[in-house]
């Protein structure tokens, strides 16, 4: 009899928000997300007991986790200062208090969110934003504007980036809905409390699944760096605009390796490439690292296999014990980008449904596996009730399905599934099986050039300095290498693209700072050029940060 196994595999993954040098949040994504998203991912895989799944996470997001809980726990205790701007706006006495100028910015902030799902949905909430709105355009009438409205307005903005699964259980949380307006200091600060545990409880949370077996852990390299830039040869798209050689991939997954199990207490079994980009050197470090497995995108096998992929098996490079599973691009982009337009009983159905059909179409006794494989994050805003009745729908409907085994990539490899050789592998990623994605315009080129000299610089002085500083040089460097900061510029001139334009070169800067070198000046030129010609200092309002 024949056999499907699927995983669904959950990437977490943000880049680096936090300032090097003073520790302030730049951008408020990593709990806002957290408090959303991350809470949510675990809590709903819990109600469904006999469901199982894969969460990849990145180590900088997981530092960053812990480095806000710790913050908040400390700011709740004794005092101490809230390194968030909008967290601390909703501890202030006074929201709002203080200049036109951050009047407008609290306001930009508590506007982001997703019209229909978040804003539509709270009709409290849905008044704050209207009338936001007309302030943004009539700022001249912000004198007249009462405290009070700044009070309900950050404390809705925070109501509505909770988690589906914590609006319905938290006794606190609830009251506060019900409540609809005129929150004082205490109601904010009980909020605060709120967000607080859901913060100091995120990696608990994913470590006690993989503990009670319903999860498996992986990891991305530290800072999510396109691994191929470091360990392909020089005349490679990616190796041919930074130098970083397997020295930098080599930093990224040791330190990466450190930080998992620092926050999860064990060693990861399998690694997500960043990017899903992969090649025969970054699979051969790869294996050399101790990963039994790595994914990337069936675009990828077929390129490599053109006659003969089988997307549904597993593959063993040449040379090496370490496994490769492709992900299913139609059925993960259907997750990704299209069922939240659908009624989620259907979407299940039909995801369901395509997946009983490829069972029928293997052969007798055979035994294939199924990888969905997707952002954990950024598509649930979209979905109505932030994608819980899909999430649990699905999860109840594979974990009971007679044809079905919704397992882990790490118990497939210990299963009885076929692996098949792969004598050849071409490079690519998640993103049309290539990487032009990141190199594709003369913005991104630069930003690469960008990145290329601050390594060069930093090298030059890093024997110079004591070992605290050049743990601090090298991390931060860690930072600027994500592959983020290569994704937007030249995209088009949003303010979110210049806003991440912006965060990338002040990463670089504060490289420069601390290797006691002086930034260069181009640093201070946008890669993105503004329509509006607005400054860096505008560019770095918090917005809502573009989505992948």
């Amino acid at each position: 009899m024949s056999e499907l196994k699927v995983v669904l595999c959950w990437h977490m993954h943000q880049p680096q928000y936090r300032d090097a040098i003073s520790g302030d949040y730049l951008l408020p994504w990593t709990y806002l997300h957290g408090i959303k998203d991350y809470c949510d991912m675990a809590t709903i895989l819990a109600e469904v007991p006999e469901a199982r799944a894969v969460f990849n996470f990145t180590p900088v997001l997981l530092d960053q986790l812990e480095d806000y809980a710790h913050n908040l726990r400390q700011h709740l205790t004794i005092g101490a200062r809230l390194r968030d701007p909008l967290l601390a706006s909703l501890a202030a006495p006074e929201p709002g208090d203080g200049t036109t100028n951050r009047q407008l910015e609290l306001i930009r902030q508590c506007l982001n969110a997703n019209e229909t799902h978040q804003i539509d949905r709270f009709p409290s909430y849905r008044s704050l934003v209207h009338a936001g709105r007309f302030l943004l355009q009539h700022r001249d009438i912000l004198r007249y504007v009462e405290h009070s409205f700044f009070s309900d307005l950050v404390t809705w903005y925070h109501l509505v980036w909770l988690g589906e699964t914590v609006r319905k259980s938290n006794p606190r949380v609830k009251k506060l809905i019900d409540q609809g307006q005129g929150y004082n200091h205490q109601d904010r600060l009980d909020l605060l409390g709120v967000i607080g545990d859901l913060l100091q409880d995120i990696i608990p949370a994913y470590r006690r699944l993989a503990e009670h077996g319903q999860a498996e852990l992986a990891m991305s390299p530290y800072a999510h760096p396109l691994l191929p830039a470091f360990t392909d040869r020089a005349d490679s798209p990616l190796a041919s605009l930074y130098n970083g050689n397997g020295e930098r991939a080599r930093w990224h997954l040791a330190r990466g390796r450190e930080r998992f199990q620092h926050h999860f207490h064990g060693k990861p079994v399998g690694c997500w490439p960043p990017e899903g980009g992969i090649s025969l050197p970054t699979v051969h470090l790869l294996d050399e690292y101790g990963f039994s497995w790595c994914a990337s995108s069936d675009v990828v096998l077929h390129q490599s296999l053109p006659d003969h992929a089988n997307p549904q098996a597993i593959y063993r490079p040449e040379h090496g014990q370490l496994c490769c599973f492709f992900r299913n691009t139609e059925l993960s982009d259907l997750i990704g980008f299209e069922y939240a337009r659908w009624r989620s009983h259907l979407a299940v159905r039909d995801l369901v449904h395509r997946l009983e059909r490829i069972y029928s179409h293997l052969p007798e006794d055979a035994i294939a596996i199924v990888t969905i494989l997707m952002d954990g994050e950024n598509a649930w805003e979209h979905y109505a009730e932030n994608g819980y009745s899909f999430l649990h729908g699905l999860y109840q409907a594979l974990s009971a399905h007679h044809h079905i085994d919704l397992t882990t990539f790490a118990d497939a490899l210990d299963s009885s599934v076929p692996i098949h050789p792969l004598a050849q592998l071409t490079p690519g990623s998640w993103v049309y099986g290539n990487f032009d994605k990141w190199h594709n315009n003369e913005a991104k080129r630069h930003a690469w050039q960008l990145l290329e000299s601050a390594r060069c610089a930093v090298s030059g002085v890093l024997p110079d300095l004591d070992s605290d500083c050049q743990q601090k040089v090298l991390e931060q460097l860690a930072v600027c290498e994500g592959s983020d900061w290569f994704w937007w510029p030249g995209e088009d001139s949003s303010l979110p693209v210049l806003q991440f334009d912006a965060l990338f070169r002040h990463h670089l800067s504060s490289l420069y700072h601390l290797a006691g070198l002086s930034p260069p000046l181009e640093l201070e030129q946008p890669l993105t050029e503004s329509p509006t010609g607005s400054g860096d200092a505008q560019v770095m309002i918090r917005q809502t940060p573009p989505k992948r």
